[in-house]
């Protein structure tokens, strides 16, 4: 089914984790449609902002509150943004991030895309492992307790995905029994699909979050058990792998970069620099608003997906294409093969049908061997009598 870039940014914003963000207040505060509130989120302010929340340390940082719609401007400030989540980890929570970053060159560049929009996901489950990770995680862990139960467990299995600390976990499921205990007036057990990911979270905490972030306190630890030893090796060893083969897809795709700006250079030949025209001028008389720029960025973004979408099927009908062909060749190779059996049993039919007179003339001449045997038979009862009554002649005679 096809999805348009609105119905995109609905479902986006409605997410758990673009829900928790909107508890700070600086997102989605004034009247913004959907558009607004996402590239508000997407040019990296309001992020940062409340990563400053998170970790006041950072002072010189240069965040372009105003970026217009620019993609420099918005690559710069979520670089900054994943550079400070990156030096939180590290430095403070002993924490180091092995999962992929999020690719802020395309959210940069296509904001409106799907894919932009799952790396921004990304974005802010690091940030989500931050806050409730850092020493006002009381304070955030309050906000996300007033939310509904669903949003809650959302938040919860994410925090699963990049948190160290099973005391939110605790604590978020003590605030579901609270609100189910207030909703009905009565007390009841904590059971059902809401709060089967909290209870079977806590004790696979850390071992689901490896994945995506790798603890280095063991780092301080004087020793180690064998088996913990041996389940660490077995993690660096993946993340190992998996660096290596993201180091060799980086090369290939330098290498196929390098040579393309090459062959585009060589295309291009130099050529003396031109005066401007009268006609030109650098400042155009009537300027797009931000406005009309980001509609029209919509518009390029479902022309681009409708593009995308009919590349998909241009592919899929190849592929349908290709495997017709193949069972056509299939069917091709069965049908000469039922042709060669159906010869051959032609001939069985020929040869059968041959036998079968032989047969019937053998059974022909079996009948005539028994009429004759038995005429023998009488035959020889004759005789037999004629022996008789010859010898009873020539007994009278004597």
């Amino acid at each position: 089914m096809d999805v348009t870039v609105s119905e995109l940014l609905e479902l986006f914003l409605q997410s758990p984790l673009v829900t928790w963000v909107k508890t700070f207040g600086d997102l989605g505060s004034g009247d913004q449609d959907n558009l607004g509130v996402y590239m508000d989120l997407v040019d990296g302010v309001v992020l940062n902002k409340i990563m400053l929340e998170i970790d006041p340390r950072p002072t010189n940082q240069r965040v372009n509150k105003h970026v217009n719609n620019d993609t420099y401007l918005r690559v710069q400030n979520l670089t900054i943004l994943i550079r400070n989540i990156k030096t939180y980890y590290q430095e403070v929570l002993q924490q180091l991030i092995v999962m992929n970053l999020p690719n802020v060159l395309m959210i940069g560049k296509d904001p409106l895309s799907g894919k932009s929009m799952d790396e921004i996901k990304k974005l802010l489950l690091l940030v989500l492992g931050c806050a409730v990770q850092c020493e006002r995680k009381e304070e955030f862990i309050d906000r996300i307790k007033q939310l509904d139960i669903e949003t809650q467990a959302a938040i919860v299995s994410h925090i699963q995905e990049v948190s160290e600390e099973g005391m939110t976990i605790d604590i978020l499921t003590k605030e579901y029994k609270k609100s189910l205990t207030l909703e009905n007036r009565v007390e009841v057990p904590v059971t059902g699909n809401v709060l089967e990911s909290v209870h079977a979270g806590v004790e696979s905490l850390v071992t689901h979050n490896q994945e995506n972030v790798f603890d280095l306190q063991w780092l301080e630890l004087p020793d180690m058990a064998p088996e913990e030893l041996e389940s660490l090796s077995r993690n660096m060893v993946f993340h190992l792998r998996r660096l290596i083969d993201e180091r060799d897809e980086c090369t290939e795709v330098i290498v196929d970069l390098t040579q393309e700006r090459d062959y585009l250079q060589s295309q291009q030949p130099p050529s003396p620099l031109k005066a401007p025209s009268p006609d030109s001028s650098p400042n155009p008389a009537n300027p797009l608003s931000n406005e009309e720029k980001q509609h029209l960025a919509v518009e390029l973004a479902d022309t681009k997906a409708k593009l995308r979408r009919i590349r998909q099927e241009l592919e899929e009908k190849s592929e349908q294409l290709a495997d017709s062909k193949h069972e056509v060749e299939q069917l091709t190779l069965e049908l000469q093969k039922i042709k060669q059996e159906n010869m051959h049993l032609a001939s069985d039919a020929r040869s059968a049908r041959a036998y079968r007179d032989e047969l019937d003339s053998l059974r022909e001449r079996a009948n005539r061997v028994e009429r004759l045997e038995m005429e023998l038979v009488r035959c020889k009862e004759k005789l037999h009598d004629v022996e008789f009554y010859k010898a009873r002649m020539e007994a009278s005679e004597n």
